[in-house]
């Protein structure tokens, strides 16, 4: 197919996934708001993974999980310029399979998966 679609595809793909991981956070933290407000337990990488509530591949906690991708679909497409940066599709590659592979109980395989097959497409050009 047209790869400027496929790259667009990869790009909406991952937004869709951010999305999925706000929400997920959204769930975890909405119930410790009064906690964040007051500052309390926000003191370091403990209270991340408190805060995430799930455990994650090595320590991961499901807000830097979130960031990763945050930064990648980022850096895959500069809006402001209209270019996207062809060096990122290997790393929409690597991180969607180690997510697959090492997170899998996250419910985002479908997610994961449609962004697989599009970044495999991508690197197989």
């Amino acid at each position: 197919g047209n790869p400027r679609k496929t790259l667009f595809a990869i790009h909406s793909t991952i937004g869709k996934l951010v999305e999925e991981l706000d929400d997920m956070l959204g769930v975890l933290v909405s119930g410790d708001e009064d906690v964040i407000e007051g500052g309390a337990g926000l003191k370091g990488e403990e209270d991340d993974e408190a805060l995430s509530g799930i455990k994650l591949y090595k320590g991961e906690t499901l807000l830097e999980l979130t960031e990763r991708w945050k930064l990648l679909q980022n850096k895959l497409y500069d809006e402001e310029k209209d270019i996207f940066d062809l060096s990122r599709v290997p790393d929409v590659h690597d991180n969607v399979r180690f997510d697959m592979l090492h997170n899998p109980h996250l419910g985002l395989t479908e997610t994961l998966q449609k962004l697989y097959d599009l970044a495999k497409s991508m690197a197989d050009c």
